[in-house]
């Protein structure tokens, strides 16, 4: 995972989780002090419905699956908005 070459701390709920539900996924991160970096819009209905806590959300929609944009997406996010991301979706 090339966030993990730009030594960024990464737990990938994919390759270690995969059948875990959304709000321990949430309870997880809130525990670990980490952001979600995903493509699930039920984190958005767990964090402004069900009003759950969290340390960070950041949802990618994209009308593309290409993996290299999500990249060059967040590459740039994650230098320009880095510090502003703690606890904001």
């Amino acid at each position: 995972m090339w966030l993990r070459k730009l030594n960024f701390d990464v737990i990938s709920v994919a390759e270690d989780f995969p059948s875990v539900k959304d709000e321990k996924i949430l309870e997880k991160a809130i525990k670990e002090n980490r952001i979600i970096i995903t493509n699930d819009k039920d984190f958005g209905d767990l964090v402004f419905l069900n009003k759950l806590s969290h340390k960070g959300v950041i949802l990618l929609r994209f009308r593309t699956e290409i993996v290299e944009t999500k990249i060059k997406f967040l590459k740039s996010f994650l230098q320009n908005y880095s510090e502003k991301i703690n606890n904001k979706f």
